[in-house]
C-alpha cells in the first residue's frame, strides 16, 4: 500500500476510533454533555462528515449557546457544505462571543467572498489582521477580495506585506504575479510566478500562468512550454489545455473561434450547482488564469468533455512540429 494512502488511512482510522469512543453511551446511563456533543462534532468534521457535524453542533449548542469555539467549529463546517449565509451566521455569533477571535473574522471574511460580498470581505480581513498583524492567510485574503474590486496597488501592497512575513510563501508570490499582469506589468509578472515556481516546482497552476504571461510577452514556444509542463503535472487542467489549443498549427482562425466559445460556454457553472473548498485554503483564489476572458469551475461530468479535448488536441498536433 503506497505511503500517503496508509497516513490517510490511518488518521481516517484515528477519527473512526475516537468517534466509536464518544458514541458508546456510557454504563451509568449518563446524559450526553454540551462537550460530548462538540467533540463527536470535531471528529464528524476532521473525517469530512460535515452534514453529520453539524448535527452535533447543534445538540451541544442546545445545551449550552455560549461556547463561541462550537459555533466558529459549526460555521466552518457549513462552510465546507457550502452554506455560507449560515456560517457567516454562525461566525458572526461567535465573534459576539469573543471580538477578539481573529480566525472567525478571517473565515467570516471567506464566507462573504464566496457570496460576492469583496467588501465586507475586506472589512473582515482588516478585524483579523488588526487582531494578529502577521496573519499571513487573512493579508492573502485581502489582497484577492482588493483584485476583485480592482484596487490592485492595495492588493500589490497586501501580497508585499505577506512576503515581509514570509518570503517563501509560494501562493503569495503567483497571486502577486496575476495582479501584476492584470495592470500588464508582464515582465514582473514573470518574475513572481518564477519565484513562486522555485518554491513550488511541480504546481500545475503556477506553470500554466507563467505560460500566460510568456505568451502576452510573445515567447511563444516558452509559453507552450509552461502549458506542457502544467499538463504533465495536471492531465486534466483545463486552462492549460484551452490556451495550449491556441498554439495547435491546424486550427484556423474560424475554429479557434468556434472553439474559445465553446469552451466558455461548456464551463459555465449553474450558481445552484457552486462548491465550496476546503475552508484551510485560499477563497475562491485567482491560481490559475486563461487565455480569454472567464472560464468557471470544472464539474464532475465535464472532465470527460476535457479528456475529449485533450485527444482532439493530441490528434491535431500529430505529425506538426512543435512551435
Amino acid at each position: 500500500m503506497p505511503k500517503d494512502i496508509r497516513k490517510k488511512l490511518k488518521l481516517y482510522l484515528q477519527a473512526a476510533f475516537f468517534v466509536t469512543l464518544v458514541c458508546v453511551p456510557s454504563a451509568q446511563g449518563e446524559e450526553y454533555t454540551s462537550s460530548y456533543w462538540a467533540e463527536k462534532g470535531d471528529a464528524l468534521a476532521n473525517m469530512g462528515n460535515y452534514e453529520e457535524a453539524v448535527s452535533c453542533y447543534d445538540n451541544s449548542l442546545k445545551i449550552r449557546s455560549i461556547y463561541g469555539n462550537v459555533w466558529y467549529n459549526k460555521g466552518l463546517a457549513l462552510s465546507n457544505l457550502g452554506r455560507y449565509s449560515e456560517a457567516i451566521s454562525c461566525y458572526e455569533t461567535a465573534i459576539k462571543i469573543d471580538p477578539g477571535d481573529g480566525e472567525a473574522w478571517r473565515n467570516k471574511g471567506f464566507a462573504l467572498f464566496n457570496t460576492d460580498q469583496y467588501d465586507e470581505a475586506i472589512r473582515c480581513y482588516e478585524k483579523a489582521v488588526a487582531i494578529n498583524s502577521e496573519d499571513e492567510d487573512s493579508w492573502n485574503y485581502k489582497g484577492i477580495a482588493l483584485g476583485k474590486t480592482g484596487n490592485y496597488q492595495e492588493a500589490l501592497s497586501c501580497y508585499d506585506h505577506v512576503l515581509e512575513i514570509n518570503p517563501s510563501n509560494a501562493e503569495t508570490w503567483n497571486n502577486k504575479g496575476i495582479t501584476f499582469n492584470e495592470i500588464g506589468e508582464y515582465q514582473r509578472s514573470l518574475n513572481c510566478y518564477e519565484n513562486a515556481l522555485k518554491l513550488s516546482p511541480n504546481n500545475a497552476d503556477f506553470w500554466n500562468n507563467k505560460g500566460v504571461v510568456l505568451q502576452e510577452l510573445g515567447n511563444y514556444k516558452e509559453a507552450v512550454d509552461s502549458y506542457e509542463r502544467a499538463i504533465q503535472l495536471d492531465p486534466l487542467h483545463k486552462y492549460a489545455w484551452h490556451n495550449k489549443a491556441l498554439f495547435v498549427p491546424n486550427l484556423n482562425s474560424e475554429t479557434k473561434a468556434t472553439f474559445a466559445i465553446a469552451r466558455e460556454k461548456m464551463y459555465k457553472e449553474p450558481e445552484q450547482d457552486k462548491t465550496s473548498q476546503d475552508i484551510l485554503s485560499s477563497p475562491s483564489s485567482p491560481d490559475s488564469e486563461n487565455g480569454e476572458e472567464n472560464l468557471p469551475g470544472l464539474g464532475p461530468a465535464l472532465i470527460i468533455w476535457d479528456v475529449l479535448i485533450a485527444s482532439f488536441i493530441l490528434r491535431k498536433m500529430r505529425g506538426y512540429d512543435r512551435i
